[in-house]
Order: C-alpha cells, then structure tokens, then sequence
C-alpha cells in the first residue's frame, strides 16, 4: 500500500499499520506515529533523478492509531510531503485579540 498519487485510492485493504515499510521519510516524522522506528537500509542509485539517488529504507511498528485514521495523512498527489509531515497550521489571530 502507498500513499502515492493514485496507489493511495488502493487504500490498505485489511493492513492494520503493524508493520509499514517507509521509503525515504525521516525518522523523526515517523516516530510520532509508531512504538519502533529502525532505519535499515539506504540504496543508492547513480542514474536516477537527483531527489533519488540515496533513499532510506525504514521499518516502523505498532502503529498508534487506527489504520483509518492515519491513511488519509499519508496521501501525496505531488511528490511533496505527505500531512502527517507537514507541521500543524497556525490558527488564525481574531480581529479582536490585542499583540
């Protein structure tokens, strides 16, 4: 299952989030989500597009919330950050509310 463009409408099916497999997304954002983070792996490759080129391999378990609530964080139609890394929005300032 992936949260990439239209692999994300596959949706994970019976997966429970106990294992994942996390292609080239830092630790630190995976952490928040899982008991055990480990880092296992980073493959190189020297013909392939510049972002790429050296790509970690993590393997995350015990997700701590149910599958269907994190599955809609993970999607990611442009290539960029998926929800669950981008940081929190700011909430707005009222009119009202003095610096």
């Amino acid at each position: 299952m992936s949260g990439y463009q239209n692999y994300y409408l596959w949706r994970p099916g019976n997966g429970t989030g106990e294992v994942v497999i996390a292609i080239d997304i830092p630790e630190e954002y995976l952490k928040p989500w899982f008991d055990r983070v480990e880092t296992r792996a980073t493959v190189e490759c020297d013909y392939c597009m510049p972002d790429r080129m050296r790509m970690t391999i993590t393997v995350c378990r015990g997700l701590k919330v149910p599958i269907g609530e994190f599955w809609p964080k993970v999607k990611c139609w442009t290539c960029d950050r998926p929800a669950f890394m981008r940081p929190p929005p700011v909430p707005a300032r009222s009119a009202d509310a003095s610096p």
